[in-house]
């Protein structure tokens, strides 16, 4: 008899007591090469806070007996080191698995789950978890999700492009197109530069439709000569948080 648990949940107080088990799952896995069960997570791609994340996990039975199996999956936001950040989701199946078969999981996370916990630059962990429940072996699976983001980019105006022309100044031209399908609103973007002073950052963008391009020229006082500068630019909405990008400029 087969049973499934679906625990999902946004929560953010029980983290430390979760990365506990998280870690005693980790320390407890077997050697490379003797393990009985062989967990594959499906491939994902193009990861959107305005899509659900559709996934499978498929867990393999590799010994030459019948086993049982607890399976989980937990869904976290993470930083760019590894750290977690906060819990997304959690699903749990236990499975009766005969030998040399297998038995898949398929999971959904709603983007209503996700889509509002993006206050930095973050990435999504998918891992999978499986214990064989009459020896205890442990065994994991992980894959790093990179979220799609709107795409900014930064140009500098050459002196035959300029809007006006000064010896002491230079012009950029900052386009943000937004490859989601939502209304990005209470846009903004921040813009900084080495030996620059912009003086109209931050500039306020309002709403951008969903896969539209905004597309501003910003200019930037010369504070001191320099043969290279590096120019970065952050924008920021309701929804986004800290999508960056950055220009070497000579």
């Amino acid at each position: 008899m087969t049973s499934d648990t679906d625990v999902t949940m946004n929560y953010k107080g029980s983290l430390e007591d979760s990365n506990c088990h998280q870690t005693e799952y980790l320390s407890l896995l077997n050697d490379e090469g003797i393990g009985s069960i062989e967990l594959n997570l499906s491939n994902f791609q193009n990861i959107s806070i305005d899509k659900p994340i559709n996934g499978s996990l498929t867990v393999i039975n590799k010994s030459q007996i019948e086993q049982t199996v607890n399976a989980q999956i937990q869904v976290d936001l993470t930083s760019y080191t590894g750290l977690v950040i906060t819990h997304v989701y959690l699903y749990e199946k236990m499975l009766i698995i005969r030998s040399k078969q297998c038995q898949k999981i398929e999971f959904s996370i709603p983007s209503e789950y996700f889509c509002n916990m993006f206050m930095e630059d973050w990435n999504i962990s998918i891992i999978a978890f499986a214990k064989v429940l009459h020896n205890n072996e442990r065994f994991y699976t992980q894959q790093i999700l990179t979220l799609l983001k709107p795409i900014l980019s930064i140009k500098k105006l050459l002196q035959k492009d300029l809007i006006t022309s000064s010896t002491d100044k230079e012009e950029f031209q900052i386009s943000l197109a937004n490859s989601l399908n939502i209304l990005l609103t209470n846009c903004e973007i921040r813009i900084d530069g080495t030996g620059l002073t912009f003086n109209d950052s931050p500039i306020l963008c309002g709403s951008i439709e969903a896969y539209n391009t905004l597309t501003i020229t910003t200019s930037a006082i010369r504070k001191t000569n320099l043969n290279e500068r590096k120019i970065v630019a952050v924008f920021n909405c309701d929804q986004l948080k800290n999508v960056r990008t950055y220009l070497i400029s000579n």
